[in-house]
């Protein structure tokens, strides 16, 4: 069995698009998927049970992965978790883009 601990990345939580797509990644593993958050556990081929659970932005989910496919389910899941589960992610505010540098102070012009 493999055990994830992943964060959910994307602006909106764990709604409805997301959820979709973290069910429809974990169905095509034969492996048995479930989510934990808090005190519940459910079953993460279930768009339903995913619902319920309202995990919302910046939440840790722990995620059971176990089956003849679990590596390959596992690294599925963690990935599509990583990348937004399918929506953009928003860089932190005070980071500057990558594309950007950084901005110099200008000296001080001679008196």
């Amino acid at each position: 069995m493999q055990q994830l601990e992943l964060t959910i990345r994307n602006p909106t939580g764990l709604h409805a698009r997301p959820a979709r797509v973290l069910a429809d990644t974990a169905k095509r593993f034969q492996a048995s998927v479930f989510v934990r958050y808090g005190a519940r556990r459910v079953n993460a081929k279930s768009l339903v049970s995913l619902l319920t659970l309202g995990v919302t932005p910046g939440e840790c989910i722990q995620v059971d992965v176990s089956g003849e496919d679990e590596e390959q389910a596992a690294t599925a899941i963690a990935a599509a978790v990583e990348n937004g589960l399918g929506e953009s992610i928003e860089a932190p505010k005070h980071e500057a883009p990558e594309h950007e540098a950084p901005a110099l102070a200008a000296a001080p012009a001679p008196a």
